[in-house]
């Protein structure tokens, strides 16, 4: 099971970077580009692999949409991945996918909440690199503070805050925190 987590984990990655490379690859942004491959399946509600379950009730926020395509001259939808980010005020994300049944049993099952308590979302760029008027893309932000159960009372505590760009909050998502922000929210 870890090696296939592993697998789910460096895919999402591998697919994160590339769809942050076409946003700043692409030219002329009439017409954004987008990946067929996705960071998760848009019907996954467990996002195997990731530090957080992410269900699909996010999807919008991680940029995963249906966009029509030609296949075989006729119109189909395909399910896409883009770069524009955009997680909001009030998005809370839990670390296991339990959390989301019943409040009781599952603040029993819980380690980490991410509650999302200001945010910005990642803007593609606009205009081509042959234009003065470029404007690069921005990656946004997201301010947000981690909680944890109690332990012997039935709340959640407040720990810890960050704050970090849109792109930079779903690697978090994917990887879980690194450097500075691992001794910080671990303890590690």
């Amino acid at each position: 099971m870890v090696l296939q987590d592993d697998y789910m984990n460096t895919n999402a990655l591998s697919v994160l970077n590339k769809a942050l490379k076409l946003s700043e690859d692409s030219g002329e942004i009439s017409k954004t580009e987008r990946l067929i491959d996705l960071i998760k399946a848009h019907d996954d509600e467990h996002t195997t692999g990731w530090f957080m379950c992410v269900p699909s009730c996010f999807n919008a926020a991680l940029d995963i949409r249906q966009t029509e395509r030609k296949r075989d001259k006729k119109k189909i939808l395909v399910w896409t991945q883009g770069s524009t980010f955009s997680f909001k005020k009030g998005d809370k994300i839990y670390d296991t996918s339990d959390a989301y049944s019943e409040w009781g049993k599952a603040l029993k099952k819980l380690s980490l909440i991410v509650n999302i308590e200001e945010a910005a979302d990642a803007t593609p760029k606009k205009g081509s690199d042959e234009k003065e008027n470029l404007v690069p893309r921005n990656p946004g932000y997201v301010r947000f503070s981690l909680y944890k159960p109690h332990g012997v009372k039935p709340i959640l505590v407040k720990y810890d805050e960050d704050i970090m760009t849109q792109d930079e909050f779903v690697r978090f998502l994917i990887k879980g925190p690194e450097g500075e922000h691992k001794k910080r929210i671990l303890g590690k």
